[in-house]
């Protein structure tokens, strides 16, 4: 199984896209995050999980304010092909713990071939630690982009750059 750790904000929605539909404090009100999905970054998402087939794992802060089944929904209405089928635990620590986390409890029980994380944060020591490698740091002005689908693409399937090169 491939996975795909995934933040939201400076992902799937960015300022530019943001400003551009005049999309304003749109975290006080659940249904309205549905309109700060970015339907371009949406299709690079759905284009990575179609060539992958990775299942994805919401590890976003969104996940505080929405349970699996509203965020589910919401991925759904925003035309993301392959809802969230859980999302990291909230112990108030790095992303990068929270991963780890959820990595340690799965391992027994799914079989994980790889995993990526797309998320716009700050890679450091302190956050991300051993997982920078896993890591594909998104623009917080512009959110996904193909350069980042390509990175994912190589980290998820790295057979696939040795194929290419050879």
């Amino acid at each position: 199984m491939k996975l795909i750790f995934l933040d939201i904000d400076g992902v799937l929605n960015h300022p530019e896209f943001l400003k551009a539909h005049a999309i304003t404090n749109y975290k006080s009100v659940p249904m309205a995050l549905l309109a700060c999905i970015d339907p371009v970054a949406v299709g690079r998402l759905n284009r990575l999980v179609e060539i992958t087939e990775a299942k994805i794992v919401v590890s976003s802060p969104w996940r505080t304010i929405m349970r699996i089944g509203q965020l589910q929904s919401t991925f759904e209405r925003a035309g993301v092909k392959t809802c969230p089928f859980s999302q990291t635990p909230n112990l108030g620590t790095t992303r990068g713990r929270e991963i780890q986390s959820w990595l340690d409890r799965r391992r027994l029980t799914l079989p994980i071939e790889s995993y990526v994380i797309l998320d716009d944060d700050d890679a450091d020591d302190a956050d991300m630690g051993h997982l920078i490698p896993k890591l594909v740091q998104t623009s917080r002005e512009k959110g996904l982009q193909d350069v980042h689908v390509e990175r994912a693409l190589d980290i998820l399937m790295p057979r696939r750059s040795a194929q290419e090169c050879g």
